[in-house]
């Protein structure tokens, strides 16, 4: 019998515009085996009743009907025999207790861990691709990569994983000695939640802990993409918020200074109110985005929607003391 969970990912994954009925367990979406109707986008044609675990699928559009063995072989490009091996040795329950367990232990470690073998579960923009998945998650990678305007540099790193535990997700690398030390997991499909990042000591991690000119600023961004922006002076907290010890880290490897870039939104104004209030930041200055620019979230976006080229030029203009920043925010 296959759990409803097996079910459900595969149709979310594979499956546009899905919506549910009878508790969750008969599913509605557009049909990807002939395209749904050509006259209305909306309309989904395609069902999918798991049925206590015996579930088939029918597409009212083109009158194809099977097992859901039949339809994850058809779609995967495989034969019932693999598809049946790939399906049941899939234990959702017995992953989550796998992870739980692996989380646990690199939570405890108090060092950078190697996690090159991520890379064995993706492909690149420019990778040879097969079968039906593979090619529909690179285009979704280089249309990610386009959108985005990400540096050539940065762009031949980020891969996307086509199976495994981050499937479907853009792997956004940091690397140290040549190394993956740590990387986010960025869903490019209708997946959740958005992120899925390794569970490890975010203050030893330091994107471009190697990169790092001394003589320049060193600007602290939320996000990798928005670091990515800046080039090979912009690091991440890659966290919900800045830590103390990850900023004595890495105010060591500066002589000029720390820049601390939030994004321009409510949550953003928040931490930073926040961080004006805490004196391991006394040495830092903070970015204020321009009145020009304020309806702009964040430095991605001031280089996608707005031009601006030299974004550690721009970002250095516009940062300032704790003290004036707080009088430019009416803050005191």
């Amino acid at each position: 019998m296959l759990s409803l969970q097996v079910v459900r990912d595969f149709v979310y994954e594979h499956f546009p515009k899905v919506t549910t009925s009878k508790g969750g367990s008969h599913f509605h979406a557009r049909c990807i085996l002939c395209g749904d109707s050509k006259k209305s986008p909306h309309k989904k044609r395609f069902h999918l009743d798991w049925n206590n675990g015996e579930p088939g699928y029918h597409c009212f559009n083109c009158d194809r009907s099977g097992s859901f063995m039949q339809l994850y072989a058809q779609i995967k490009c495989m034969t019932i025999e693999e598809a049946k091996k790939e399906i049941y040795s899939y234990d959702p329950e017995q992953i989550k207790r796998e992870l739980t367990k692996i989380d646990r232990k690199v939570k405890k470690e108090n060092h950078t861990v190697n996690m090159d073998n991520i890379v064995e579960d993706c492909i690149g923009p420019d990778d040879p691709v097969e079968g039906y998945v593979e090619p529909k998650y690179q285009k979704a990678l280089i249309d990610f990569i386009e959108k985005r305007k990400l540096p050539h540099e940065i762009a031949g790193l980020i891969l996307v994983a086509v199976r495994g535990r981050y499937k479907g997700r853009a792997i956004i690398p940091v690397y140290k000695e040549g190394h993956i030390i740590y990387f986010q997991g960025r869903a490019l499909v209708d997946i959740e939640p958005k992120y899925l990042n390794p569970i490890v000591e975010k203050e030893n991690v330091v994107h471009n802990e190697e990169n790092f000119d001394e003589n320049l600023y060193i600007i602290v961004t939320e996000g990798l993409i928005d670091a990515f922006m800046i080039g090979n002076q912009g690091t991440s907290c890659l966290g919900a918020s800045l830590s103390e010890g990850f900023y004595k880290k890495i105010e060591k490897l500066s002589d000029r200074g720390i820049i601390i870039v939030l994004d321009n939104d409510e949550t953003g104004i928040e931490k930073l109110s926040k961080l004006l209030e805490e004196n391991f930041t006394n040495t830092a200055k903070f970015f204020i985005m321009p009145h020009k620019y304020k309806e702009i979230k964040d430095l991605n976006q001031l280089v996608t929607d707005c031009g601006i080229e030299n974004v550690y030029d721009f970002v250095v203009e516009n940062s300032y003391d704790k003290f004036t920043t707080k009088i430019k925010l009416g803050m005191g």
